[in-house]
């Protein structure tokens, strides 16, 4: 599951609002990459930087976009054999009200379908 989250190039595959991503380094303990959100009308990109500890965690933080904060971890915990236990958590603010408003609700669902298309994205590719 770990190699599934950190396959940030084929993210525009199976999210369905993430157009585009730009990696512009990944190697075993960090990447930083580009991601151009689209939904509807709505459009933008931010790029983060992530510390990763490979099956274990990634830590990602806000180089630049349309947030004056965004921090998120995602957690692999190992079950079994072939199953894993997964956690994500993002906190997130936006640089002004205006931003908010209008890019506010779509990232909230954006972010409310994420685990969705991961698992999902999990069952294509490893079945059931």
């Amino acid at each position: 599951m770990y190699a599934l989250v950190n396959d940030i190039e084929a993210y525009p595959t199976f999210l369905p609002w993430c157009h585009s991503v730009t990696v512009h380094h990944n190697d075993v303990e960090t990447a930083r990459a580009t991601i151009e959100v689209k939904r509807g009308p709505v459009q933008y990109a931010f790029t983060t930087f992530n510390r990763c500890i490979p099956n274990v965690n990634m830590r990602m933080q806000l180089v630049e976009g349309p947030f004056k904060n965004l921090e998120g971890e995602w957690r692999f915990e190992q079950l079994g054999e072939d199953a894993c236990k997964i956690s994500f958590h993002i906190e997130f603010e936006f640089k002004s009200k205006v931003l908010r408003m209008s890019l506010g609700p779509v990232f909230s669902k954006i972010m409310d379908s994420l685990m969705d298309a991961f698992v999902a994205r999990a069952q294509y590719i490893y079945g059931r």
